[in-house]
């Protein structure tokens, strides 16, 4: 068997390489050694030719030694800290404490839809080198560190949260909104009724 080198966990897999992996379509009709030939190629970084040429039944030994990713089940631990060459990024995971742009910039991303795609990005809004401020680095500069600097087993688990904190978020706000929206609402009901009987408006 070919000599390629495999990840072992979700630890060994990069942004770059589950944003690949999270784009290959399966159906009833998909061919399932094609598909793992091409997660193979993805995972090892070898070119697909190369693959193609292994020996079928080293092509399932290799599968099961990557199995793993049959499963999206990562580091529990959230980072608070990331380095990347020699640079530390900490993240403040109270997102209440974000300003304007930050919130535009997350904002944008989800709206977007893709944010499997933009993992790097949602953590650049949030770990910013120490000592300094959002609006004071570049989130795309950032972004690109991440891309290639930080494991799926860190950012993954990362990007769920911010994901979840924002649409309780949102849903809080909304039930704010709406709450305020019904005060206003029947305040102006009353107001209406009151001027009503003061002046003799019929309805």
């Amino acid at each position: 068997m070919a000599k390629i080198k495999l990840p072992t966990s979700w630890k060994g897999v990069s942004i770059p390489q589950f944003i690949a992996l999270s784009k290959i379509e399966r159906n009833e009709e998909s061919d399932d050694v094609l598909i793992i030939i091409e997660m193979l190629h993805i995972l090892s970084g070898q070119p697909r030719q190369l693959i193609e040429r292994i020996d079928l039944s080293d092509i399932v030994l290799m599968w099961h030694s990557v199995n793993f990713i049959e499963e999206l089940e990562f580091t529990k631990e959230l980072q608070s800290h990331i380095k990347i060459d020699e640079e530390i990024y900490t993240c403040n995971f109270d997102l209440s404490k974000m300003n304007a742009n930050q919130y535009m910039a997350l904002k944008n991303i989800i709206k977007g839809g893709d944010v499997i795609g933009n993992i790097h990005h949602v953590l650049s809004i949030f770990f910013i080198p120490v000592g300094r401020k959002f609006n004071d680095v570049s989130c795309a500069e950032i972004a690109e560190k991440i891309y290639d600097n930080v494991s799926i087993d860190i950012a993954y688990p990362l990007s769920v949260f911010f994901f979840k904190v924002w649409n309780s978020w949102i849903s809080l706000s909304q039930d704010y909104t709406n709450k305020e929206a019904l005060k206003m609402k029947q305040k102006g009901t009353r107001t209406i009724a009151a001027h009503s009987m003061k002046h003799g408006v019929g309805i």
